[in-house]
Order: structure tokens, then C-alpha cells, then sequence
């Protein structure tokens, strides 16, 4: 009975402290049934071809082929796992996949079709083409897909090094303020109105910001049955931690101008202070005129006076 027992707080334990597995199906619709996508690799030797799906799941969330190598296995449930895919690859399909199908105004199913082509291209090794039902090359979804590339091209990491006197910056670049968090020491930041608030504390002469990604290229979840077939949805691009300096230069005119007023407060505090001169009309005196005598002794005390 006591073994029994323990068996079960064993199996108990297991079942509460293990990591929970979660599996897909997917809901696919063959798009654009007049095409198929053609993937060729030369060495290894490889050449296949497949029909456009779309896919979703039941909370309608958009997935993609993940590996141009993929095969769909109607009703199969794709288990969840963490990409082992190269970073840099992984990087540049979140790029295409978020400027892709659902940016913006880019919501017809030719933007999903471009979307999977770009994708299926970030794998250098192989050549992804169209190809019609007599297994003819074509070029179709092009307007999509120079759109998609040039959203690319105009959207990337922009932010560098730079020097300045002020102690609050902002930084409004979207592609920064969506993807990243800004961090530093000795540096206060926040998100607010689209817009990064960096205020620099304790007047030092430099800083160093950290641009954290949202998303982490080592934690992006795939769902699959095996290496070749996975799928992918992301919502932010898994990007490359930068860090960048912020170099605080000091005002020189109001800094001269502080000092100057400073030195000018300490020379009237210690009762040196610049001589005025005063002019005061007196009358005319002459060599032999004594007269002034008398008036000195009047008034009582000695004024110097400059005469104009």
C-alpha cells in the first residue's frame, strides 16, 4: 500500500512540475491553385514543388512554412518547440513575415504569397521560383513583392552614437520603439505616446544604451512534426542587441557665463568690485585762488573729483 502510494505522489509530481506541450492543427486553403513554389538546391541535389497554402489556427493567427523543404500532413497535430534555426535566418524571416502579409494595408492573400516566397528565399542555399501547371517558371505577385522589399529596405535598426548638451532625449524612430527596449545605467527611460523618453541622470560625460529586442531570435516557439516540417507565427521581429554611447558635452557659453557671474558674486562678497568713476560739477579754482580752503573746512570731508 505504502509503495502504491508513493508511485502515485511520483506520478503526481511529474504531471504538476513538468513543462506543459502544446499542439496545433491547422486549418490550410490551397491559394492561387493555378501556381505552385519550387524549391531547387543543387549540392545536396534537391528539387521540389508544392501548392500555395494558407494557413491558420482556430484563433486565426496567420503560420508559414517554416523550412522550404516542408510537407503539410492534413489533420496531423504540430507540436510546439523552440527554433533551432541560425539566428540570422530566423532574423530575416521575422523581418519578412512582419512586413509582409497584415502590415498595414497589405491584406490580400497575393501579399501571403509573396510573404512565404521572401521567406522561403532568407535560405541562401536554395533557389525559390514559380512555376505554372506545365511546370513552367513564372513570375507572378511581383508588385507584392517589391512592396515587401522595399518596406525591408526602409525599415531596419538606425541609431548610432552621438553627442549632445541636452539631458532629455526622445527617440521616435517606430522600427526602435516597437521592436526594442531601451536600457542603461545611470539613464531613465520610458514608452510613451509612440515615442522613447531617455533622460540622462548624474551629468556624467558618457553613457551607454542598451537596445534589448522584444523578441528573442533564441526563444522563437515553431510548431512541428519533425526538422522539415514546422511552421512559424510572429506578431515582432526577433532582432541583435546594440549598444550605442551617448557622449554629454557641456554648454560653453552658458558654462562661461555661470563662471563669470560666480567670480563677479566672490570679488563683491570679499568688497572688491571695479572702481566707478563719478563726475560732479565744482566750480572754478585758480592757483592763487584760497577760497576752496574754506569750503574744505565747511564741509568736513575730502571728496576726489575728477574735473571734465
Amino acid at each position: 500500500m505504502k509503495k502504491r502510494t508513493v508511485v502515485l505522489i511520483l506520478i503526481g509530481s511529474f504531471f504538476l512540475f513538468s513543462k506543459q506541450v502544446f499542439a496545433l492543427k491547422f486549418n490550410e486553403d490551397v491559394v492561387f491553385s493555378e501556381y505552385s513554389i519550387k524549391t531547387f538546391r543543387a549540392n545536396p541535389s534537391v528539387s521540389i514543388s508544392g501548392h500555395i497554402f494558407h494557413f491558420t489556427d482556430d484563433e486565426g493567427k496567420t503560420y508559414y512554412f517554416l523550412n522550404p523543404t516542408a510537407n503539410f500532413f492534413r489533420g496531423y497535430s504540430y507540436l510546439a518547440s523552440i527554433s533551432n534555426l541560425d539566428k540570422e535566418i530566423l532574423k530575416e524571416i521575422s523581418r519578412v513575415i512582419y512586413y509582409g502579409y497584415g502590415y498595414k494595408n497589405q491584406t490580400s492573400l497575393e501579399y501571403y504569397a509573396a510573404t512565404q516566397y521572401l521567406l522561403f528565399k532568407a535560405y541562401k542555399e536554395y533557389t525559390i521560383t514559380f512555376i505554372d501547371t506545365e511546370r513552367k517558371q513564372v513570375f507572378p505577385f511581383q508588385k507584392e513583392i517589391a512592396q515587401i522589399e522595399k518596406n525591408l529596405e526602409k525599415n531596419e535598426f538606425q541609431w548610432e552614437d552621438l553627442t549632445t548638451t541636452k539631458h532629455t532625449l526622445e527617440i521616435d524612430d517606430e522600427y526602435i520603439v516597437k521592436h526594442f527596449i531601451v536600457q542603461g545605467e545611470n539613464v531613465k527611460t520610458e514608452e510613451k505616446n509612440g515615442k522613447i523618453e531617455i533622460i540622462l541622470l548624474n551629468d556624467l560625460e558618457e553613457y551607454t544604451l542598451e537596445f534589448i529586442p522584444k523578441a528573442d531570435c533564441s526563444k522563437v516557439e515553431v510548431f512541428g512534426r519533425n526538422n522539415d516540417t514546422q511552421f512559424i507565427h510572429m506578431d515582432l521581429i526577433c532582432e541583435n542587441v546594440y549598444s550605442r554611447t551617448i557622449h554629454l558635452k557641456k554648454d560653453n557659453i552658458s558654462s562661461e557665463n555661470h563662471t563669470e557671474e560666480e567670480e563677479k558674486m566672490n570679488l563683491e562678497q570679499l568688497g572688491i568690485g571695479e572702481k566707478k568713476e563719478n563726475t560732479v560739477r565744482v566750480p572754478a579754482t585758480g592757483k592763487k585762488n584760497y577760497t576752496w580752503i574754506f569750503l574744505l573746512f565747511l564741509l568736513g570731508d575730502v571728496y576726489y573729483v575728477f574735473k571734465r
